[in-house]
């Protein structure tokens, strides 16, 4: 079970009963306030007890961070590398 101390601002979360990709705005006490957009234009908020929500993206260690970045720089020289 999800508490609020599970997130933090700018999370991406979704509720666990589906819907859309949310970003966490405030945690207060066991509450979570969460914007999304219905459409391109239309923002939409609510607000969530955490039980409710769980993270949609996985968050990333330092380590793993550091791997992606360094991966990323890999496939760009690589990239580069093939271009004449």
């Amino acid at each position: 079970m999800e508490d609020a101390a599970t997130f933090s601002v700018g999370d991406t979360v979704k509720l666990k009963s589906g819907g859309p990709a949310m970003t966490v705005e405030k945690v207060n006490g066991d509450t979570v306030a969460c914007a999304w957009f219905d459409g391109a234009k239309l923002r939409r908020e609510g607000k969530f007890r955490a039980a409710m929500i769980a993270l949609a993206v996985e968050r990333l260690t330092d380590e793993q961070t550091r791997q992606h970045a360094l991966s990323l720089v890999g496939s760009s020289a690589d990239t580069a590398e093939e271009k004449p």
